[in-house]
Protein backbone atom coordinates (compact mmCIF):
# COMPACT_ATOMS: atom_id res chain seq x y z
CA UNK A 1 0.00 0.00 0.00
CA UNK A 2 0.86 3.59 -0.98
CA UNK A 3 0.04 6.47 1.05
CA UNK A 4 0.31 9.87 -0.53
CA UNK A 5 -0.84 12.82 1.68
CA UNK A 6 -3.81 11.56 3.33
CA UNK A 7 -4.92 9.38 0.82
CA UNK A 8 -3.76 5.08 0.13
CA UNK A 9 -3.60 4.08 -2.67
CA UNK A 10 -3.47 0.12 -3.13
CA UNK A 11 -1.83 -2.29 -5.66
CA UNK A 12 -4.09 -3.66 -8.07
CA UNK A 13 -4.53 -7.56 -7.86
CA UNK A 14 -2.36 -7.74 -11.24
CA UNK A 15 0.56 -6.29 -9.48
CA UNK A 16 0.73 -8.78 -6.77
CA UNK A 17 3.27 -11.43 -7.54
CA UNK A 18 3.45 -14.27 -4.45
CA UNK A 19 -0.40 -14.54 -4.51
CA UNK A 20 -3.38 -14.17 -6.93
CA UNK A 21 -6.72 -12.33 -6.19
CA UNK A 22 -9.65 -12.56 -7.79
CA UNK A 23 -13.53 -12.44 -7.41
CA UNK A 24 -16.20 -14.40 -8.23
CA UNK A 25 -19.62 -14.91 -7.10
CA UNK A 26 -18.86 -12.91 -3.97
CA UNK A 27 -15.50 -14.83 -2.98
CA UNK A 28 -12.99 -12.65 -3.29
CA UNK A 29 -10.16 -15.43 -3.53
CA UNK A 30 -6.92 -15.18 -2.18
CA UNK A 31 -4.91 -18.27 -3.72
CA UNK A 32 -1.11 -18.85 -3.56
CA UNK A 33 0.77 -19.65 -6.72
CA UNK A 34 3.51 -21.81 -6.05
CA UNK A 35 2.01 -25.75 -6.27
CA UNK A 36 5.39 -26.90 -7.19
CA UNK A 37 7.20 -26.19 -4.07
CA UNK A 38 4.12 -26.57 -1.34
CA UNK A 39 3.24 -22.98 -1.61
CA UNK A 40 6.17 -21.62 0.83
CA UNK A 41 5.37 -18.53 3.17
CA UNK A 42 8.59 -16.21 2.26
CA UNK A 43 8.99 -12.88 3.16
CA UNK A 44 7.40 -11.76 0.12
CA UNK A 45 4.26 -13.92 0.36
CA UNK A 46 3.41 -12.79 3.73
CA UNK A 47 3.69 -8.94 2.05
CA UNK A 48 1.44 -10.17 -0.87
CA UNK A 49 -1.02 -11.74 1.60
CA UNK A 50 -1.26 -8.28 3.30
CA UNK A 51 -1.46 -6.45 0.34
CA UNK A 52 -4.41 -8.66 -1.02
CA UNK A 53 -6.59 -8.12 2.17
CA UNK A 54 -6.32 -4.58 1.52
CA UNK A 55 -7.61 -5.69 -2.07
CA UNK A 56 -10.39 -7.85 -0.66
CA UNK A 57 -11.34 -5.21 1.27
CA UNK A 58 -11.90 -2.27 -1.39
CA UNK A 59 -13.91 -4.90 -3.60
CA UNK A 60 -17.63 -3.98 -3.36
CA UNK A 61 -18.52 -7.43 -5.06
CA UNK A 62 -16.51 -9.91 -2.45
CA UNK A 63 -19.06 -10.96 0.21
CA UNK A 64 -16.23 -12.82 2.07
CA UNK A 65 -12.17 -13.68 1.37
CA UNK A 66 -11.36 -16.62 1.00
CA UNK A 67 -7.52 -18.37 1.40
CA UNK A 68 -7.10 -21.25 -1.08
CA UNK A 69 -4.09 -23.11 -2.89
CA UNK A 70 -3.58 -24.96 -5.82
CA UNK A 71 -1.83 -28.50 -5.56
CA UNK A 72 -1.92 -31.93 -3.92
CA UNK A 73 -1.13 -29.70 -0.53
CA UNK A 74 -1.73 -25.80 0.83
CA UNK A 75 1.30 -25.50 1.98
CA UNK A 76 4.60 -26.45 3.89
CA UNK A 77 4.89 -23.94 5.42
CA UNK A 78 7.34 -21.27 6.25
CA UNK A 79 10.01 -20.86 3.54
CA UNK A 80 13.43 -22.15 5.16
CA UNK A 81 15.54 -23.24 2.35
CA UNK A 82 16.82 -20.70 1.52
CA UNK A 83 16.56 -19.11 4.95
CA UNK A 84 15.71 -15.96 4.27
CA UNK A 85 14.29 -14.68 7.99
CA UNK A 86 17.45 -13.99 9.62
CA UNK A 87 18.38 -14.97 13.24
CA UNK A 88 18.47 -13.30 16.43
CA UNK A 89 17.66 -9.66 16.20
CA UNK A 90 17.00 -10.00 12.33
CA UNK A 91 14.57 -13.02 13.13
CA UNK A 92 12.54 -11.25 15.63
CA UNK A 93 12.46 -7.82 13.25
CA UNK A 94 11.34 -10.39 10.60
CA UNK A 95 8.67 -11.42 12.53
CA UNK A 96 7.46 -8.22 14.03
CA UNK A 97 8.01 -6.24 10.82
CA UNK A 98 6.61 -8.86 8.32
CA UNK A 99 4.66 -11.69 10.06
CA UNK A 100 2.65 -9.35 12.38
CA UNK A 101 1.45 -6.63 10.32
CA UNK A 102 -0.15 -9.72 8.13
CA UNK A 103 -1.53 -11.46 11.07
CA UNK A 104 -3.08 -7.85 12.45
CA UNK A 105 -4.93 -6.77 9.30
CA UNK A 106 -6.33 -10.64 9.07
CA UNK A 107 -7.64 -10.12 12.40
CA UNK A 108 -8.69 -6.44 11.56
CA UNK A 109 -10.40 -7.04 8.19
CA UNK A 110 -13.67 -5.92 7.32
CA UNK A 111 -14.92 -8.96 5.67
CA UNK A 112 -15.13 -12.31 6.66
CA UNK A 113 -12.16 -14.41 6.62
CA UNK A 114 -12.40 -18.55 5.22
CA UNK A 115 -9.30 -20.97 5.31
CA UNK A 116 -9.96 -23.72 2.75
CA UNK A 117 -7.48 -26.13 3.38
CA UNK A 118 -6.13 -29.65 2.26
CA UNK A 119 -3.31 -31.99 1.99
CA UNK A 120 -0.77 -30.79 4.36
CA UNK A 121 -1.15 -27.32 5.96
CA UNK A 122 1.99 -26.65 8.11
CA UNK A 123 3.47 -24.64 10.81
CA UNK A 124 3.82 -20.84 9.57
CA UNK A 125 1.39 -21.42 7.04
CA UNK A 126 -1.43 -23.27 9.38
CA UNK A 127 -0.77 -21.14 12.43
CA UNK A 128 -1.85 -18.14 9.73
CA UNK A 129 -5.07 -20.05 8.51
CA UNK A 130 -5.83 -20.96 12.05
CA UNK A 131 -6.52 -16.75 12.36
CA UNK A 132 -8.99 -16.42 9.52
CA UNK A 133 -12.91 -16.87 10.94
CA UNK A 134 -13.86 -19.99 9.14
CA UNK A 135 -12.22 -22.80 8.05
CA UNK A 136 -13.46 -25.63 5.91
CA UNK A 137 -11.32 -28.73 5.34
CA UNK A 138 -11.26 -31.25 3.14
CA UNK A 139 -10.67 -34.70 4.59
CA UNK A 140 -7.20 -35.58 3.14
CA UNK A 141 -6.28 -32.42 5.56
CA UNK A 142 -3.21 -33.47 7.71
CA UNK A 143 -2.42 -30.14 9.86
CA UNK A 144 0.86 -29.95 12.49
CA UNK A 145 3.12 -28.19 14.05
CA UNK A 146 6.23 -29.40 12.86
CA UNK A 147 8.52 -26.72 14.43
CA UNK A 148 10.30 -29.55 16.91
CA UNK A 149 12.06 -31.50 14.17
CA UNK A 150 14.53 -28.12 13.67
CA UNK A 151 14.52 -27.46 17.16
CA UNK A 152 11.91 -24.18 16.95
CA UNK A 153 9.53 -23.56 19.45
CA UNK A 154 7.03 -22.22 17.40
CA UNK A 155 3.30 -22.74 16.51
CA UNK A 156 2.65 -23.05 20.47
CA UNK A 157 -0.40 -20.31 20.52
CA UNK A 158 -3.34 -20.67 18.66
CA UNK A 159 -3.92 -24.30 19.02
CA UNK A 160 -4.49 -23.98 22.78
CA UNK A 161 -7.00 -21.05 22.26
CA UNK A 162 -9.15 -22.93 19.70
CA UNK A 163 -8.95 -26.20 21.58
CA UNK A 164 -7.30 -26.93 24.74
CA UNK A 165 -3.38 -26.94 26.12
CA UNK A 166 -3.15 -30.70 26.27
CA UNK A 167 -3.77 -30.87 22.89
CA UNK A 168 -1.50 -27.74 22.02
CA UNK A 169 1.22 -29.61 24.14
CA UNK A 170 0.90 -32.94 22.30
CA UNK A 171 1.11 -31.47 18.95
CA UNK A 172 3.68 -28.82 19.82
CA UNK A 173 6.19 -32.12 21.78
CA UNK A 174 5.53 -34.65 19.23
CA UNK A 175 5.70 -32.55 15.85
CA UNK A 176 2.42 -35.02 15.15
CA UNK A 177 0.01 -34.67 12.26
CA UNK A 178 -3.63 -34.30 13.05
CA UNK A 179 -6.56 -35.25 10.15
CA UNK A 180 -9.23 -33.25 9.29
CA UNK A 181 -11.27 -35.57 11.30
CA UNK A 182 -9.54 -35.02 14.39
CA UNK A 183 -9.19 -31.35 14.12
CA UNK A 184 -13.00 -31.20 13.83
CA UNK A 185 -13.73 -33.24 16.96
CA UNK A 186 -11.57 -30.48 19.19
CA UNK A 187 -13.58 -27.34 17.07
CA UNK A 188 -10.01 -26.35 15.39
CA UNK A 189 -11.76 -26.49 11.44
CA UNK A 190 -15.42 -25.77 11.36
CA UNK A 191 -16.14 -28.16 8.69
CA UNK A 192 -14.98 -30.94 7.06
CA UNK A 193 -15.98 -31.82 3.32
CA UNK A 194 -14.88 -34.33 0.70
CA UNK A 195 -12.10 -33.18 -1.37
CA UNK A 196 -13.58 -32.69 -4.54
CA UNK A 197 -16.20 -30.80 -2.69
CA UNK A 198 -13.97 -28.02 -1.24
CA UNK A 199 -15.03 -24.86 -3.20
CA UNK A 200 -18.64 -25.71 -3.21
CA UNK A 201 -18.41 -25.45 0.47
CA UNK A 202 -17.15 -21.73 0.63
CA UNK A 203 -19.60 -20.90 -2.13
CA UNK A 204 -22.57 -21.97 0.20
CA UNK A 205 -21.37 -20.34 3.03
CA UNK A 206 -21.08 -17.10 0.80
CA UNK A 207 -24.53 -17.07 -0.58
CA UNK A 208 -25.73 -17.33 3.12
CA UNK A 209 -23.44 -14.27 3.79
CA UNK A 210 -24.44 -12.31 1.12
CA UNK A 211 -27.95 -11.69 2.38
CA UNK A 212 -26.55 -9.63 5.41
CA UNK A 213 -25.23 -6.52 5.78
CA UNK A 214 -21.82 -5.86 5.37
CA UNK A 215 -21.57 -3.40 8.34
CA UNK A 216 -23.40 -5.78 10.90
CA UNK A 217 -21.11 -8.72 9.79
CA UNK A 218 -18.05 -6.32 10.01
CA UNK A 219 -19.37 -5.26 13.68
CA UNK A 220 -20.13 -8.45 14.61
CA UNK A 221 -16.84 -9.63 13.68
CA UNK A 222 -14.89 -7.14 15.51
CA UNK A 223 -17.09 -7.70 18.79
CA UNK A 224 -16.97 -11.09 18.69
CA UNK A 225 -13.04 -11.28 18.64
CA UNK A 226 -12.54 -8.17 20.90
CA UNK A 227 -15.10 -9.60 23.13
CA UNK A 228 -12.69 -12.58 23.55
CA UNK A 229 -9.67 -11.09 24.54
CA UNK A 230 -11.59 -9.48 27.55
CA UNK A 231 -14.24 -10.44 30.52
CA UNK A 232 -17.77 -11.52 29.39
CA UNK A 233 -19.19 -7.76 31.13
CA UNK A 234 -16.53 -5.79 28.87
CA UNK A 235 -17.78 -7.98 25.82
CA UNK A 236 -21.23 -6.75 26.64
CA UNK A 237 -20.71 -3.35 26.33
CA UNK A 238 -18.41 -3.84 23.28
CA UNK A 239 -21.79 -5.38 21.41
CA UNK A 240 -23.68 -2.94 22.98
CA UNK A 241 -21.22 -0.12 21.38
CA UNK A 242 -21.35 -2.07 17.84
CA UNK A 243 -25.26 -2.75 17.64
CA UNK A 244 -25.74 1.07 18.47
CA UNK A 245 -23.12 2.36 15.78
CA UNK A 246 -25.46 -0.03 13.07
CA UNK A 247 -28.95 1.47 14.33
CA UNK A 248 -27.53 5.02 12.94
CA UNK A 249 -27.32 3.35 9.20
CA UNK A 250 -29.74 2.58 6.70
CA UNK A 251 -29.95 -0.98 6.80
CA UNK A 252 -31.13 -1.03 10.43
CA UNK A 253 -33.58 0.41 9.81
CA UNK A 254 -34.18 -1.67 6.32
CA UNK A 255 -34.05 -4.81 8.41
CA UNK A 256 -36.36 -3.51 11.09
CA UNK A 257 -39.22 -2.75 8.03
CA UNK A 258 -38.51 -6.13 6.27
CA UNK A 259 -39.14 -8.02 9.51
CA UNK A 260 -42.35 -6.15 10.82
CA UNK A 261 -43.77 -6.06 7.39
CA UNK A 262 -47.00 -8.55 6.01
CA UNK A 263 -46.24 -10.65 5.28
CA UNK A 264 -42.48 -10.84 6.27
CA UNK A 265 -40.20 -10.32 3.58
CA UNK A 266 -36.42 -10.34 2.59
CA UNK A 267 -34.45 -6.92 3.28
CA UNK A 268 -32.58 -5.43 0.91
CA UNK A 269 -29.44 -3.95 2.52
CA UNK A 270 -27.61 -1.05 0.53
CA UNK A 271 -24.57 -0.55 2.84
CA UNK A 272 -20.97 -0.22 1.74
CA UNK A 273 -18.12 -0.90 3.80
CA UNK A 274 -15.88 2.43 3.96
CA UNK A 275 -12.59 2.83 1.60
CA UNK A 276 -9.46 3.52 2.76
CA UNK A 277 -9.44 7.38 2.48
CA UNK A 278 -9.27 9.58 4.94
CA UNK A 279 -11.74 12.35 4.85
CA UNK A 280 -10.24 15.70 4.24
CA UNK A 281 -11.96 17.92 7.19
CA UNK A 282 -10.62 19.99 9.55
CA UNK A 283 -12.80 21.19 12.53
CA UNK A 284 -12.70 24.75 13.94
CA UNK A 285 -14.61 26.49 16.72
CA UNK A 286 -16.92 28.00 14.05
CA UNK A 287 -17.63 25.05 12.07
CA UNK A 288 -20.85 24.45 11.77
CA UNK A 289 -22.62 21.45 13.73
CA UNK A 290 -21.65 18.10 11.94
CA UNK A 291 -24.91 15.53 11.41
CA UNK A 292 -25.33 12.23 9.92
CA UNK A 293 -26.16 11.79 6.48
CA UNK A 294 -27.99 8.29 6.73
CA UNK A 295 -28.54 7.70 3.41
CA UNK A 296 -24.21 8.08 2.50
CA UNK A 297 -23.59 6.87 5.80
CA UNK A 298 -20.98 9.62 6.25
CA UNK A 299 -20.83 13.24 8.25
CA UNK A 300 -22.41 16.14 6.68
CA UNK A 301 -22.14 19.73 7.81
CA UNK A 302 -25.27 22.42 7.46
CA UNK A 303 -27.12 24.66 9.37
CA UNK A 304 -31.04 23.28 9.01
CA UNK A 305 -32.00 20.09 11.13
CA UNK A 306 -31.08 16.66 9.11
CA UNK A 307 -34.63 15.36 7.16
CA UNK A 308 -34.00 11.56 7.95
CA UNK A 309 -37.82 11.52 9.01
CA UNK A 310 -39.16 11.17 5.70
CA UNK A 311 -42.19 8.74 5.37
CA UNK A 312 -41.97 4.98 6.56
CA UNK A 313 -37.66 5.29 6.98
CA UNK A 314 -37.05 5.12 10.00
CA UNK A 315 -40.19 6.20 12.31
CA UNK A 316 -42.77 3.56 10.74
CA UNK A 317 -45.57 4.83 8.30
CA UNK A 318 -46.10 8.55 9.83
CA UNK A 319 -42.42 9.75 9.34
CA UNK A 320 -40.67 11.58 11.91
CA UNK A 321 -42.54 13.43 14.99
CA UNK A 322 -43.38 16.85 13.55
CA UNK A 323 -44.64 18.42 16.47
Amino acid sequence: MIVEGNKKFIRKPEELKYVDYECKNGVGWIRFNEPDRRNPLSLYRVEDIREAILIGEEDDDAVILCFAAPGPHFSGGAEIKPWRWGNGVHFFHSHRYFKQPMWEKLWDCKKPTVAAIHGYTIGFCLETMLRCDIIIAAEDTMIGELEIQFSSPYGNQKIARLANERIQMWYSYTGDLMSAKEALHWGIVNRVVPNDKLEDAVNEFCAKLSRWSPTALWFNRLAIKYGLTTNERTGVLIEDLFESLQSTTPDWAQGLLAFQSEPRRMPVFTNKLPKAVVPEINLMPDTKKPIIDTKQMSYIFEAEEPNIGEEGQWFGDKGRDKG
